[in-house]
């Protein structure tokens, strides 16, 4: 039962019962709170960069602590689709490498950055069929040869919704030393994702769902381990390691990459201004979505084994009907 301490902080549910999430979810008060503290700042020319770095900072940390990951294999993106690409396109692809996908199960942002590779660079995309709406990773991981670079899929798909069997298909990817990217759009702040039991290489996230925040902020989770040895398609001042150097410092030609994750991180200024969301807002939200034990009570409604079954009596069991439709990232 949630409390109605809790359900004060969504005035969004305080006459019904919100299950969008799927497309987005419901950002607590708090959290608008906090946006609308950021934006005063703007408007009366009063912010401080020191404080917004150390928001941008606190932010990447509970996000960390919420996945179980490391902060330095945290960069804040846009969006899913930013992440995915970034990741995608800093291998050192060769004509005849291959990624592993299913996509009737991905949404179109999982699928055409691996087309346009297959245009650009001469990839081998393997599309595989879905086995009874469910990710066919055992196809996935019998497809894998030395010429395979990734395998990529959705943490909880986009449609019909149901988990992937995530950890034996990262464990085959690791064996082999393929990188498994992840979409985590639909299963972030909704099931607990423990990167430190699971080793996924990355995966690309959203805040407006699960984590309760808005559209226009994600995090690109890289296993350090795996960052080390990725190539960003493009940097800013913030994927350079110039040490404590101040923000606009320049560098010369013998440059260090950021340690980590951090060397994708293009968007860490601007992520901070009053745009659809901010480090700010997002702090709050994650603040109230990081419950793990929460996590882990509806972790069932996205389990293949009811896929069958669990909509007409769910449906049947609260009194009401549905409308199912698909989101948009």
């Amino acid at each position: 039962m949630i409390s109605s301490a809790v359900r004060a902080q969504f005035p969004g549910a305080t006459n019904s019962i919100y299950f969008d999430t799927a497309s987005r979810g419901l950002a607590p008060a708090a959290a608008q709170t906090a946006i609308a503290a950021q934006v005063d700042l703007h408007v009366m020319g009063t912010i401080e960069k020191t404080r917004m770095f150390e928001t941008i900072e606190r932010v990447r940390n509970r996000y960390a602590g919420l996945i179980r990951a490391q902060p330095d294999e945290i960069a804040f993106t846009k969006n899913v689709s930013e992440g995915l690409n970034m990741a995608a396109c800093a291998l050192p692809w060769r004509a005849g490498d291959n990624v592993i996908l299913c996509p009737e199960l991905e949404h179109p942002s999982n699928v055409y950055p691996w087309l346009h590779l297959k245009n650009r660079a001469g990839i081998e995309v393997r599309g595989l069929r879905a086995r009874g709406g469910k990710m066919p990773v055992d196809d996935m991981i019998a497809a894998i040869n030395d010429r395979t670079r990734v395998v990529t899929c959705s943490y909880v798909t986009f449609a019909p919704g149901l988990r992937t069997d995530i950890e034996r298909l990262a464990e085959a990817c690791a064996k082999r030393d393929v990188m498994l990217l992840v979409d985590g759009a639909q299963g972030i702040g909704i099931l607990d994702i423990d990167m430190s039991r699971v080793p996924i290489a990355a995966m690309s996230v959203s805040t407006q769902k699960g984590l309760m925040a808005l559209y226009g902020m994600g995090f690109l989770y890289v296993r350090k381990e795996w960052a080390e040895r990725l190539d960003p398609p493009f940097l800013s001042r913030f994927s350079v390691d110039l040490g404590s150097a101040h923000e606009a410092t320049g560098g010369g030609d013998n440059y260090a990459l950021m340690p980590g994750a951090r060397r994708f991180e293009i968007v860490t200024t601007i992520s901070s201004v009053p745009r659809p969301s901010s480090p700010a807002g997002d702090h709050c939200a994650i603040r109230h979505g990081g419950d793990r034990g929460a996590c882990s009570s509806i972790e069932r409604a996205h389990d293949p084994r009811f896929a069958g079954a669990g909509t007409t009596g769910f449906r049947r069991r609260i009194g009401c009907t549905s409308r199912a439709y698909r989101g948009h990232r």
